[in-house]
C-alpha cells in the first residue's frame, strides 16, 4: 500500500517541478521549499495543513477555501492540457521539418555527384589540350618576348625625338616619363654591348635632358609661373635626380619674389592712405583714393595670406614630407614664413594706425575680425601658425587702444568746442537782478554738462562694436578685460575726466587766468560741482553696466575722480572770487589813488565808484545766484527776511551809530581802542577757500574788496573833509553791502577797519553827524 502512494507523491511532485519550471516560478518556490503549510511546498504535509485550517477557519472560511482550490485544480488541469496540445502540434512540425530535409538532401547528393563526374572529364580533356598545345606554347612566347625586345629598342630609337617633341610642346611631365622609361630600359639591357648606336642614343638624350632640366629651371625663375607649375617643375626635376637643396632655395627665391608683389600693393595702399590724411601733401598724390581698411584686409592681406599658404603646403609636400630630401628645409622655411609675417603684420598695422575716427567702429571691428580669422585659418598651415595669431591678436589690441584714445581726443575737441560756444554765448552782459529772462548762464550750463555727459555715452556705445559675440576675437576673455577695463574706462572715461580737471586747472593759471572770463570760470567751477555730486558716479555706472565690468580691483575708485573733480571745481570758484575780487579792488584803489584827499572838499554826496562797486557787486550776485543755491547767512538767525529794506538797523547799528559820532582823538586814544578791538574780533581770513553757495562767493568777493580799500586808505592822510567823504562811503556800503554778505560782523569790522585808519591818517579827525550821514548817503 505504501509503495503506490510513494509512487504518486514522486509523480506529483515532478508534475509540480515542470510546471514551475515552465510557468518561471521556481525562485519563489524555493523560498517555500521548507513550509509545510504551502501547497506549493515539496514538503508539504496534507495533514497538517487540513489540521490547522480546521483549527483556525471557520465553516465559511472553510466552503471559500474549499471553492478556491476547485478553481485553481480546474484552471491548472485547463493549462496542462493546453501545454500538450502545444507541444503535439510543434512535434507534428519537427517531424514534417525532418522529412522535408532528408528529400532536399539527396537532391543535393545527386547534383554533387553528377558535379564531381564533370569536374573529371574537363580535368581530362584540359590535359590533353595543353600535352597538345605545348610545342605551340614555347613558340609563341618566344616571340612575344622577341616583340616586347623590338618594342624596347624602337622606343629607344625614337626616344631622342620624342624627347625634343615633348620639350618643344612644353609638355614637360610626359618628356620626363619617356627618359625615366629609357633609363629603365638601358638598365635592364645595361650587360649588352654599347654599341655605336646606344652610345649615340645615350648623347642624343643627353643632351635633351640638359635642355629639359634648363627648361624646368628656367620656369623657377618666371614670375609669372603659377603655383602649380611651379609644383610641378619642382617635382620633375627631383626625378631628374637634381639636388633638393638648391630647388629648395631657388623656390623660396621664387614665393619671395612674388610675394613682394603682394607687400608692394599692401605698402602702395598704406602710402594712399598715409597721404589722403595728410592735408600737406601736393593734390596730385591725393587724386587716388585708399581702400577702406575692411577692403583692404579682405583683398590685399587675405591675397597675401592665400598665396603664403599655398606656398607653404606645396612646399612641405615637396621637401618635408620625405624627410631625407632636404634636411635644413623645415628652418629654412621657418625663416621665410617669419619675414614675411613681419611684414605683412608691420604693413597691416601701418595701415589701422592711419585708420581715422570718421571710418567708423563697426566698420573697423569687421575689418579686425577678418584679419583674425584669416591669421587662425592660416595657422594650421603656417610653421609657428600660433605664435603669428598672437602676433595678429596684439596687433588688434594695440589698434583697439588706438581707436580709444581717438575718442579720448574726440571728447576733448568736443570739450574744446563746448568751452569755445560757452564763450561766445556768454559775451553778452549779465542780466540785471530784476530781470524775467532766463539766465544765460544756466542754459549754458545745463547744455555743457548735457552735451559732455551725451557724448560720454555715445563714445562708449560706439567702442562697444568691439566686443559684439560675432566677433572672434572680442569673445576672448583676455582681451575683453583689456579692452573693457584698461582701455576704455581707464583710457577713455577716467581719461577724460582728468582731462577735463587738467583743463580747468588750466583756466586758473595766472597766464591764463587774466584771459578767461569770470562767466566762464563760473559755470566750470559750477559743472565741477555737477560732477562730483551725480554725473561722474552716473556715468561710471554706465559704463560699468554697459560693458559688464564687475571685478573693479586694479581700476580708478570713483571716490578718486569725485575728489580730483572737487578739487578743480574749487580750485576754479576760488579763482573766481580773486579775479572778480580784484576787479572791484582795482576801482576802490584807482578811486582812492588819483583823489587828492588833504584838499578834498565837503562831502556832498556818495562817490560815483561807490555806486559803480554796488552796482557791480549786484550783477556778480545775478550772475552767481543764476547757477548756485543762496546759501546761509548768519545775521538771518538774528533778524527776519526783510530784505526789501535798503537802510540797515539790525544788530550793532547803533553801536556804530555812537562810536561814528563821537571818534575824536581828544576823547578817546583811538589806536589803544583799535588795538583793543582787534584783541578780542575773529581773525578775518581774505583769500580763505569759499564754498559752493552764493553768500559765501560774493563774501569772498566782498572781503577782498574791502582789505584792498583798508589797504589803500593806509596810505594817504587825509584832511577833515577827506575823512568825512570817507565816512560816507564806507556807510553807504555798510547800507548797501550787507544784503550780499554771510557775516554781518565781518562787514562791520572791515568797514570799521577802513574808517579806522581813515581817523588815523587824519590831520584833523572830526567825524560828520550820522544824521548829514545818512541824509547824503538816501540822497545818493
Amino acid at each position: 500500500m505504501a509503495a503506490p502512494g510513494g509512487s504518486s507523491d514522486a509523480q506529483r511532485r515532478a508534475r509540480n517541478a515542470a510546471l514551475k519550471d515552465y510557468y518561471g516560478c521556481k525562485a519563489s518556490s524555493e523560498m517555500a521549499d521548507n513550509d509545510l503549510y504551502n501547497l506549493n511546498s515539496p514538503h508539504f504535509n496534507p495533514d497538517m495543513y487540513l489540521h490547522q485550517l480546521i483549527k483556525e477557519s471557520s465553516l465559511t472560511d472553510l466552503m471559500d477555501t474549499e471553492a478556491n482550490i476547485y478553481k485553481q485544480i480546474q484552471s491548472l488541469d485547463s493549462e496542462m492540457q493546453t501545454l500538450v496540445y502545444e507541444n503535439y502540434n510543434k512535434f507534428i512540425s519537427a517531424t514534417d521539418t525532418i522529412r522535408k530535409m532528408k528529400v532536399d538532401f539527396k537532391k543535393m547528393e545527386d547534383e554533387m555527384e553528377r558535379l564531381a563526374e564533370n569536374m573529371t572529364h574537363i580535368t581530362a580533356f584540359s590535359a590533353t589540350v595543353s600535352d597538345t598545345l605545348q610545342v605551340r606554347r614555347d613558340e609563341i612566347n618566344k616571340l612575344s618576348n622577341t616583340h616586347v625586345m623590338l618594342k624596347k629598342l624602337q622606343f629607344l630609337f625614337e626616344l631622342p625625338a620624342q624627347l625634343k617633341d615633348a620639350i618643344d610642346k612644353e609638355n614637360y611631365k610626359q618628356a620626363v616619363e619617356y627618359h625615366l622609361q629609357s633609363e629603365r630600359v638601358l638598365e635592364q639591357y645595361g650587360t649588352a654591348p654599347d654599341t655605336a648606336s646606344l652610345q649615340g642614343l645615350r648623347a642624343e638624350s643627353a643632351q635633351s635632358i640638359t635642355r629639359l632640366v634648363a627648361a624646368l629651371q628656367d620656369r623657377l625663375q618666371d614670375d609669372q609661373a603659377t603655383p602649380e607649375q611651379i609644383r610641378e617643375s619642382v617635382q620633375l626635376l627631383l626625378q631628374l635626380g637634381q639636388p633638393a637643396e638648391a630647388l629648395c632655395s631657388r623656390v623660396i627665391a621664387h614665393a619671395q619674389r612674388r610675394l613682394a608683389g603682394d607687400l608692394a600693393q599692401l605698402t602702395s595702399q598704406v602710402e594712399l592712405a598715409r597721404a589722403a590724411a595728410d592735408s600737406d601733401r601736393p593734390a596730385e598724390l591725393r587724386l587716388h583714393l585708399p581702400k577702406d581698411v575692411l577692403e583692404f584686409v579682405d583683398v590685399d592681406c587675405s591675397s597675401f595670406l592665400s598665396n603664403l599658404s599655398l606656398f607653404v603646403t606645396s612646399y612641405k609636400e615637396l621637401f618635408l614630407e620625405p624627410k631625407s630630401r632636404c634636411p635644413e628645409a623645415a628652418s629654412r622655411l621657418s625663416d621665410c614664413v617669419r619675414s614675411q609675417m613681419d611684414s605683412l603684420l608691420s604693413a597691416v598695422d601701418s595701415r589701422l594706425s592711419l585708420e581715422s575716427a570718421a571710418g567708423g567702429v563697426a566698420v573697423l571691428a569687421r575689418a579686425l575680425d577678418r584679419l583674425y580669422r584669416r591669421l587662425q585659418a592660416s595657422a594650421a598651415v603656417l610653421p609657428e601658425g600660433d605664435a603669428y595669431v598672437r602676433a595678429g591678436m596684439e596687433l588688434i589690441g594695440g589698434a583697439t587702444e588706438r581707436r580709444c584714445r581717438q575718442s579720448l581726443s574726440q571728447l576733448c575737441a568736443h570739450l574744446q568746442q563746448s568751452l569755445s560756444a560757452v564763450r561766445q554765448a556768454l559775451v553778452v552782459p549779465a542780466p540785471a537782478p530784476s530781470s524775467a529772462e532766463p539766465p544765460p548762464l544756466a542754459e549754458q550750463l545745463a547744455t555743457f554738462l548735457g552735451g559732455l555727459a551725451e557724448q560720454i555715452r555715445a563714445a562708449v556705445t560706439d567702442l562697444k562694436a568691439f566686443i559684439q559675440p560675432e566677433l572672434s576675437f572680442g569673445v576672448q576673455a583676455r582681451f575683453r578685460n583689456t579692452f573693457c577695463r584698461q582701455h576704455v574706462r581707464e583710457t577713455v572715461v577716467v581719461g577724460f575726466f582728468r582731462h577735463f580737471v587738467e583743463t580747468c586747472r588750466g583756466f586758473c593759471d595766472a597766464a591764463g587766468g587774466e584771459k578767461t572770463s569770470p562767466s566762464v570760470l563760473l559755470l566750470l567751477s559750477r559743472a565741477c560741482r555737477d560732477l562730483d555730486t551725480s554725473t561722474v558716479h552716473y556715468l561710471m555706472n554706465f559704463v560699468d553696466d554697459l560693458l559688464r565690468i564687475e571685478d573693479k580691483s586694479g581700476l580708478t575708485p570713483l571716490a578718486d575722480i569725485n575728489s580730483e573733480v572737487r578739487a578743480a571745481g574749487q580750485q576754479l570758484i576760488n579763482h573766481f572770487v580773486r579775479v572778480q575780487g580784484l576787479a572791484v579792488s582795482q576801482m576802490l584803489r584807482k578811486s582812492v589813488a588819483t583823489r587828492d584827499w588833504q584838499h578834498a572838499n565837503e562831502p556832498r554826496s556818495v562817490r560815483s565808484v561807490m555806486k559803480r562797486v554796488v552796482e557791480e557787486l549786484a550783477m556778480m550776485d545775478a550772475q552767481v545766484g543764476s547757477v548756485y543755491e543762496e546759501g546761509a547767512a548768519r545775521w538771518e538767525q538774528h533778524n527776519s527776511s526783510d530784505s526789501s529794506r535798503r537802510p540797515y538797523h539790525g544788530p550793532g547799528s547803533q553801536r556804530q551809530r555812537h562810536e561814528w559820532s563821537s571818534y575824536a582823538p581828544s576823547q578817546v586814544d583811538s589806536g589803544l581802542v583799535a588795538n583793543i578791538q582787534k584783541l578780542f574780533s575773529e581773525r578775518i581770513e581774505i583769500f580763505a577757500p569759499v564754498e559752493f553757495s552764493k553768500v559765501s562767493i560774493l563774501t569772498g568777493i566782498i572781503k577782498i574788496a574791502l582789505k584792498t580799500l583798508l589797504e589803500c586808505v593806509r596810505l594817504k592822510t587825509f584832511s577833515k573833509f577827506g575823512l568825512q567823504q570817507i565816512q560816507v562811503d564806507v556807510y553807504y556800503l555798510q547800507v548797501n553791502l550787507w544784503r550780499f554778505i554771510a557775516d554781518e560782523k565781518l562787514l562791520h569790522g572791515l568797514l570799521d577797519e577802513v574808517l579806522g585808519s581813515a581817523i588815523h591818517r587824519c590831520l584833523q579827525p572830526a567825524l560828520m553827524e550820522f544824521s548829514v550821514v545818512e541824509a547824503l548817503c538816501d540822497r545818493g
